[in-house]
């Protein structure tokens, strides 16, 4: 059975009086998001996992009322960053980690926070909207943008040669674009998906 999509107010009266099922929906809604930004910071997707995972039982333990479900997702947001900044400090000190991000690179203004919040929202814009195509196209673009697969991969994982991908992923791009009203999300979806 397909899950039910949850009211955003009765969302948040559950999550404010703790309810069980509402807080394991808002936290499936919020899950991925909040990795995606802990992953940021952490290159082992379980670490960063673990950070979510920490945040969410200390903010659920908490006795606070909150206004809004934008709230509550920047103050995940903010917690999980600060989260996976002081993992990675501790996997810097215990040496775990060599290939860790310098933590000198890492910015701590709140600029740096928000580009995270506004590039994993619209990551996972554009991954629900892919989501929606045929599945060569949505098999493709998974690939190449968010897989990190060059031309050739996705050749070989389709069993076909690179001009194939290469129109698929143009066929691809080109019905996304139909599919957008937004003109902003349009703008968006073209820095990552440039027609090379």
């Amino acid at each position: 059975m397909k899950d039910e999509q949850i009211d955003d107010v009765a969302l948040l009266r559950g999550i404010n009086s703790r309810d069980e099922f509402m807080v394991n929906a808002f936290y499936k809604q919020v899950f991925q998001k909040l990795s995606e930004v802990a992953h940021r910071y952490l290159d082992d997707k379980h670490d960063a996992c673990d950070a979510v995972t920490d945040v969410f039982l200390a903010f659920l333990a908490e006795e606070v009322k909150y206004e809004s479900l934008p709230h509550i997702e920047g103050l995940l947001y903010i917690r999980v960053r600060w989260a996976s900044l002081d993992k990675l400090k501790a996997l810097k000190r215990d040496n775990r980690h060599r290939e860790a991000t310098d933590l000198e690179d890492v910015s701590v203004t709140e600029n740096s926070i928000e580009d995270d919040i506004v590039r994993v929202e619209h990551d996972h814009a554009i991954k629900e909207i892919i989501a929606t195509l045929p599945p060569r196209y949505r098999l493709v673009l998974e690939q190449l943008f968010f897989e990190g697969k060059q031309n050739p991969d996705v050749a070989r994982i389709l069993n076909a040669n690179d001009n194939v991908v290469y129109i698929i992923k143009n066929r691809a791009i080109k019905k996304l674009k139909a599919i957008l009203s937004d003109k902003n999300l349009i703008i968006i979806l073209l820095l990552f998906f440039s027609p090379d």
